[in-house]
């Protein structure tokens, strides 16, 4: 499956009309312990809160007009088992492979590969975010188009001649076609490099030529090479326009620049005895700059106009000899990066120092305590926090998201650490509001009341949506026993997460506990957790 995986979850997601970043998605399925498997695909859509199910079904062709439009299949095409998105279209239907491998079938071809396997998600009615950081996005790209609009009123004043328009629209295209050849050499993938080169043979191998010897001329392989040139003489043909100089300095440059061509089709032809369609678009590009060339060489050239090209060009280069090692160290970073989230998202890693540490009584004799979740789940989680407390805001957001998507596998408790003499002090009256809450109003109740005081809601504003505590009485010992718990076992300190009486790993960040929900319910039913009485007194 490997980066085909990637293709088909956004495929899924974008035919389903379900937003999401793709940068943050493609990390996510890199990062995930089991990639490139099945289960990488439903966790990373579990991660990202997506409703989705995941079942094998029987492969008739009544189930098949029953499934939905788009899905996630899996294909036993001989020997191989491959994962594609189906979408369905009248009487046949076409399954994406990857950004190249797409085929049609009938009905009865499908059913002849299908195993049943599926994967379906469902758009929620309530609105989703389109991607992280989305002002930021939008500012970049207001400052953008504000860029060039300003750009092209500036060059509307300079009357730019049909040829220069020309040559310059070519040296964008040039620009263009360079970006791609250099994310190719890095192995990146864009759509215009999947249209040309994602098919490999004897003849048409775009890597082969991009990271051979002969891809590099005075030591700087030939996309970087070509991104700088092109992308001088985009910036020299602005500045020569603006300030309303010829530019025959140019129109000789491609001319210079044209034995290149030669050599590039000599050396894929006699050495590296492939092509690379995108160096020969950029020989196709490098040829038309010259034909425009030849015909404008009929102006003198101005010193003023070779010393705003060479600086131009100087700024590129120096430019790029700054950016390149900061956008390679990136990249470096960015893979490191997916390697180390891979290692430590490994449950056996987790396991070993969640049971490092000394394990705790964490039930409390005859107290009915807040406890979100499935209350007979084998996996339990008590949170020692506090309303008041800052650094348990971000742990109520987990244990949100956590009961959003794994609410039936968890039993989550809320322990308050809360100053039991003084009651008319407000962390007093909101956590024995909020036991009060859970015990007459339910979860959902006291769950969003819990939301808005972590959410920093202003105590009287609290107060006044939620009221005070009426039966006082009934839940005062339960805060003294829980906050008594607290000094017995030692924790001073609030957030603390209990996971089945062993302490969260140090090594791990808090918001690292929602890749292991999964596992550890596992890991609970099979050592056997005893169903806590604790959960019986709050049923």
């Amino acid at each position: 499956m490997n980066n085909s995986v990637i293709y088909q979850v956004e495929q899924l997601l974008r035919l389903n009309k379900i937003a999401f970043d793709k940068e943050e998605l493609a990390f996510q399925i890199q990062s995930h312990p089991s990639y490139p498997s099945l289960h990488a695909i439903t966790g990373v859509l579990t991660h990202f809160n997506i409703d989705h199910l995941a079942m094998v079904v029987p492969a008739t062709e009544e189930v098949l007009e029953q499934l939905p439009t788009t899905f996630l299949s899996c294909m036993k095409i001989e020997e191989d088992q491959l994962f594609g998105v189906v979408v369905k279209k009248g009487n046949s239907l076409v399954a994406y492979y990857d950004a190249k491998d797409k085929k049609e079938y009938s009905k009865e071809e499908f059913l002849q590969y299908f195993t049943g396997i599926i994967v379906a998600v469902e758009k929620e009615e309530t609105d989703r975010p389109s991607v992280q950081n989305k002002n930021a996005t939008y500012l970049r790209t207001g400052l953008l188009a504000g860029l060039g609009f300003m750009l092209l009123g500036l060059l509307y004043q300079a009357q730019l001649t049909f040829a220069a328009i020309s040559y310059g629209s070519v040296a964008l295209l040039g620009v263009l076609i360079s970006a791609v050849i250099i994310k190719q050499q890095l192995g990146m993938e864009t759509s215009i490099g999947n249209a040309f080169c994602s098919d490999t043979n004897t003849s048409k191998n775009c890597h082969a030529v991009l990271t051979s010897n002969g891809a590099t001329l005075f030591g700087i392989k030939l996309g970087d090479l070509s991104l700088i040139y092109f992308i001088g003489l985009s910036l020299s043909v602005i500045a020569l326009s603006i300030l309303d100089y010829a530019m025959t300095p140019l129109y000789i440059l491609s001319f210079m620049a044209a034995p290149i061509t030669l050599y590039s089709i000599y050396y894929q032809y006699a050495f590296a005895k492939a092509w690379c369609p995108l160096c020969l678009i950029i020989v196709a590009v490098l040829l038309l700059q010259t034909g425009i060339g030849i015909f404008q060489i009929n102006d003198v050239v101005q010193i003023n106009a070779l010393l705003i090209v060479g600086i131009t060009f100087a700024i590129t280069l120096l430019g790029w000899l700054f950016i390149e090692p900061i956008f390679l160290a990136s990249k470096r970073l960015k893979r490191a990066n997916i390697d180390f989230t891979k290692f430590k998202r490994n449950f056996t890693l987790f396991e070993t120092l969640l049971t490092q540490s000394s394990k705790k009584q964490t039930h409390i004799n005859n107290v009915s305590e807040i406890v979100f979740g499935n209350l007979q789940a084998p996996l339990s989680i008590v949170v020692f926090t506090s309303p008041f407390c800052k650094h348990c805001k971000s742990v109520h957001t987990l244990l949100e998201d956590i009961l959003k998507s794994y609410g039936n596998l968890v039993a989550i408790t809320i322990r308050i650490n809360a100053n039991t003499d003084n009651k008319e002090s407000d962390i007093y009256k909101i956590t024995s509001r909020l036991t009060e809450l859970y015990h007459t109003k339910g979860q959902d109740q006291c769950l969003q009341a819990m939301h808005d005081i972590y959410e920093e809601m202003a105590t009287d504003t609290w107060l006044s949506t939620w009221g005070t505590c009426e039966q006082e009485d009934m839940y005062h010992q339960t805060l003294v026993d829980q906050q008594n718990w607290g000094t017995e076992n030692g924790i001073n300190f609030t957030p603390e997460i209990l996971i089945n009486g062993y302490a969260f790993p140090s090594a791990y960040t808090r918001e690292d506990l929602k890749y292991f929900i999964e596992e550890l319910h596992e890991f609970s039913q099979e050592v056997q957790i005893p169903f806590s009485p604790q959960f019986q007194n709050a049923i």
